[in-house]
């Protein structure tokens, strides 16, 4: 899936009329293609997202989404299990942990030090977390949280690769455990 959704959110952050996609390409009522209503909703400036769109709008773009609690929603990545938190005035957060590691610090520093956009850090419970923010100050648009959502995937799959696997003791192409247990996310 990240094969097809990262070109097409680096298409939508380039501006490609092309990148945003409909239902279907007849007309509306007004004229319009359902495309070019897409792209028009797409790139609506708001100031905030409630639970039920963010949900719409990742079931678009093919992730199977389900609330958690107020502000809280829980997907599936190529990679991994993530949390979005949407509890800041429109701000949005990308959450990402593994647990049960002994994480090495320097580890930790260097993917700080040599990567952008998100940060990584181990938790006061001993866990290891990655996570980025999307600032909704000016606004933010359904394609910047395709474009978040597409670029956290990349950097999850990164992370665990090569922070993750080294504290749990796997290869660098085996992702951590997902939890199935009633009340988890992870």
């Amino acid at each position: 899936m990240l094969k097809l959704l990262l070109p097409l959110a680096l298409a939508l952050l380039a501006g490609c009329a092309h990148g945003a996609r409909g239902p279907s390409g007849r007309a509306n009522a007004g004229g319009a293609t359902s495309t070019e209503a897409a792209q028009e909703r797409s790139d609506q400036l708001r100031d905030d997202f409630t639970d039920s769109e963010l949900i719409s709008l990742l079931t678009e773009i093919g992730y199977e989404a389900r609330q958690v609690l107020d502000g809280s929603i829980t997907f599936e990545l190529d990679s991994a299990r993530v949390m979005l938190f949407n509890q800041w005035g429109g701000d949005l957060q990308l959450y990402y942990v593994v647990t049960g590691g002994d994480w090495a610090l320097s580890g930790i520093n260097e993917w700080n030090r040599t990567r952008r956009l998100c940060r990584a850090y181990v938790d006061p419970d001993g866990d290891l977390v990655l996570e980025s923010d999307l600032l909704a100050l000016g606004g933010i648009t359904d394609r910047q949280v395709v474009s978040f959502v597409a670029i956290f995937n990349k950097a999850v799959e990164m992370f665990i690769k090569e922070v993750a696997s080294e504290g749990m003791g796997r290869p660098p192409t085996e992702a951590p455990p997902a939890s199935d247990e009633p009340g988890t996310w992870h």
